[in-house]
């Protein structure tokens, strides 16, 4: 009887011993799994960061492309309107000119 109730301490211990290996266990995966969960949303910002500067730099590229041809196109638009006046004027100069000598 002795000899079975030491057996069942012992059984007792043992079990003991497992569930709290396996608390620690747990303790460890629960652990691992929060750094691990950290180091990918750190990762996701990360990228996510570096995506949203690329879609920046992307529409700052374009939009600057878009208003040099603006610019351009209202330069020569100038240019042209600039041209009309001076070949009108001209010819309005010449106009008087011409009638002023009629007389």
């Amino acid at each position: 009887m002795k000899n079975e109730i030491e057996e069942i301490r012992k059984m007792e211990k043992e079990a003991e011993e497992i569930v709290e290996s396996a608390k620690n266990k747990a303790m460890q995966a629960v652990s691992d799994a929060r750094r691990k969960s950290d180091e990918i949303i750190s990762s996701a910002q990360v990228a996510a960061k570096k995506n949203y500067d690329d879609a920046v730099a992307e529409a700052r590229a374009a939009a600057e492309k878009e208003a040099k041809k603006l610019r351009a196109a209202a330069e020569k638009e100038a240019q042209d309107i600039k041209k009309r006046i001076d070949t009108g004027s001209g010819k309005a100069v010449k106009a008087v000119k011409e009638k002023i000598l009629e007389r």
